[in-house]
């Protein structure tokens, strides 16, 4: 009769420890399902950056600062582009991080005098990238 009870004991103990090894692998399964989603989502989302400097309609010569300001994502760099005359998306400058955004300086001396589209680029660890809405300014050098 005891051996009859031990045995019953042991089969009880064994299959609950199975049911609780099952129970933690799927809370595991889960907890890395909802980890998969949160990366895939950050993944998706691209940096993004806006220019706060210059400002559109505006009239630049020699050394000009130009500033960025990140929206969203992790931006790791940002580089400045310029379009214009026989210009396209010529890389003008590129960003150093400071405490309240990312700055460059354009040496407008490097571009005939003419209108320009100025655009930033900010760019993600993952190697994303996209670009903010252009603004419009007028380069004359003396």
């Amino acid at each position: 009769m005891r051996q009859r009870q031990w045995r019953r004991l042991m089969t009880i103990a064994v299959v609950a420890s199975l049911l609780l090894g099952l129970a933690a692998v799927g809370l595991g399964i889960d907890a890395l399902h909802k980890v998969d989603k949160i990366n895939a989502s950050i993944i998706a989302t691209a940096p993004a950056v806006t220019i706060g400097s210059p400002i559109s309609g505006t009239t630049l010569s020699g050394s000009v600062g130009l500033d960025a300001r990140t929206v969203g994502a992790k931006v790791t760099a940002v580089d400045f582009l310029a379009t214009g005359g026989t210009y396209h998306d010529t890389k003008i400058g590129s960003a150093s991080q400071i405490a309240v955004g990312w700055v460059s300086v354009w040496q407008t001396r490097s571009v005939p005098n003419g209108t320009y589209e100025i655009t930033s680029v900010g760019y993600n660890a993952m190697g994303q990238s996209s670009a903010s809405s252009s603004v419009t300014v007028k380069v004359q050098n003396l």
